[in-house]
């Protein structure tokens, strides 16, 4: 068997941050990957402890562009955590998470979250509506997502426009510094953006834009300028690409840490340093938006961004954190083996802790196909998607197949065989880890 030049960022004073070369050496690289998707049971760490995260018994897929469904009609609600905007009809603040979004606002809500078409193009467009009053004690509109992952590597895949209040209206110029807009960030409730991304008028041309990629990180650090991308024109679609390790470590202290960001295929930010808070208390998540933090009366004008893509993806080819082994015997009795790999540290931690208790009834191993042969799971079509492997002591019977019966009917899967592509083997046990 086989072993296998910165501007300051809106919030605080700058420290500006060394650069050096991280990860994938193009955007397009860094881009490749499939969308991360959460699956119950869900949990991630906040500074190395695991915290459980309710997502309603239902898998929830971080991908928020023009072409994903505002309610997805797989789970009947929304991917997302959250909408905060202002509501006019009622002059008040508004929070809805996504069940109640799919119930009040399935299809958005007009001229602050809602679709556009333009032809082949979808849009999702998030923004601020002239005359709205403040959402969190500043004017904005943002979305919400559920908490993210902590200690391992994530790519954000974005084209986005910036415009006014209909696809093709004008951005509304302004004094650079008086009305930045953070568009997109990471944070952990009751914190400062760990990491963040701000429109606001170019510096030195003032019909362009430019974005601005800054850093709070903590504890008793000052905002980070981390890098500027100028030059950028309004109404026309921005490719930016953002692929960073999750961590709030200094490297100290083991933090892998990293920052690397392009816009337009032009490396905007290259910087090794703590991406989450670590100060948190609660898990990390993003948001798109219009938040305007310096702004707290009514504006006169618009400012929506249009989102073509806005996805977090788990790189290609990401090598895994751990490998492990689950066994099953074939109809003939033969003995079989089933390699899988993880990414998640607390998914890790309960394997070992499984295979440390060989009394555990909990060691039977579940998770959804990937129909494509996988190197280290050698012998067999397929493999397990590492974000979908969960440990169980019971499951439905519908999930339930050998290891070689789904061989044989690989093209069935996720059909009349395992529904949705979920196999729950009864009979498997957690049996090894492999040590590369």
């Amino acid at each position: 068997m086989r072993r296998l030049q910165p501007v300051p960022p809106i919030w605080r004073t700058v420290i500006l941050i060394g650069s050096c070369v991280c990860a994938c050496s193009t955007p397009s690289q860094a881009a490749k990957g499939s969308v991360f998707v959460a699956r119950d049971p869900y949990s991630v760490l906040v500074n190395g402890e695991p915290q459980a995260v309710a997502i309603g018994g239902v898998p929830i897929t971080f991908d928020f562009g023009g072409p994903a469904p505002f309610i997805d009609p797989a789970t009947a609600v929304g991917n997302f955590g959250a909408l905060r905007f202002w509501d006019a009809h009622r002059g008040e603040a508004v929070t809805l998470d996504n069940r109640a979004a799919a119930k009040e606002a399935p299809d958005g809500i007009p001229g602050r979250i809602f679709k556009v078409k333009k032809g082949s193009r979808s849009y999702t467009a998030i923004g601020y509506t002239a005359d709205d009053g403040a959402v969190d004690g500043t004017l904005g509109t943002r979305l919400d997502t559920y908490p993210v992952p902590s200690r391992r590597r994530f790519v954000w895949d974005f084209v986005v426009r910036f415009g006014g209040e209909n696809f093709n209206s004008a951005w509304p110029f302004t004094p650079r510094g008086t009305h930045p807009g953070l568009v997109w960030e990471l944070r952990a409730d009751g914190m400062p953006p760990a990491l963040a991304m701000v429109v606001d008028t170019d510096p030195d041309r003032p019909h362009k834009l430019a974005l601005h990629f800054d850093a709070n990180t903590g504890p008793g650090a000052t905002a980070a300028s981390l890098g500027i991308a100028p030059g950028l024109t309004p109404n026309k679609d921005i490719k930016v690409v953002i692929d960073a390790f999750l961590d709030e470590r200094p490297q100290a202290e083991g933090g892998r840490g990293y920052v690397k960001a392009w816009v337009n295929g032009n490396v905007a930010v290259d910087a090794v340093r703590p991406t989450l808070s670590a100060l948190a208390t609660k898990p990390h998540h993003w948001t798109l938006g219009m938040q305007l933090p310096q702004d707290t009366s009514p504006l006169p004008f618009s400012l929506i961004g249009y989102w073509k893509r806005a996805r977090m993806q788990i790189p290609k080819n990401e090598p895994m954190a751990a490998y492990f082994a689950f066994e099953q015997t074939s109809p003939s009795g033969r003995p079989l083996e089933i390699v899988f790999g993880l990414y998640d540290e607390i998914r890790i931690a309960q394997a070992r802790a499984l295979l440390a208790d060989p009394a555990s009834r909990g060691n039977r191993v579940s998770g959804k196909i990937v129909p494509k042969p996988a190197g280290y799971n050698p012998g067999w079509s397929y493999h397990l998607a590492p974000d979908s492997v969960s440990f169980f002591q019971m499951q439905a019977e519908v999930c339930d197949a050998n290891a070689v019966y789904v061989e044989e009917h690989l093209s069935e899967v996720g059909g009349s065989l395992l529904p949705g592509g979920f196999w729950c083997p009864w009979s498997s046990r957690l049996s090894r880890e492999i040590v590369p």
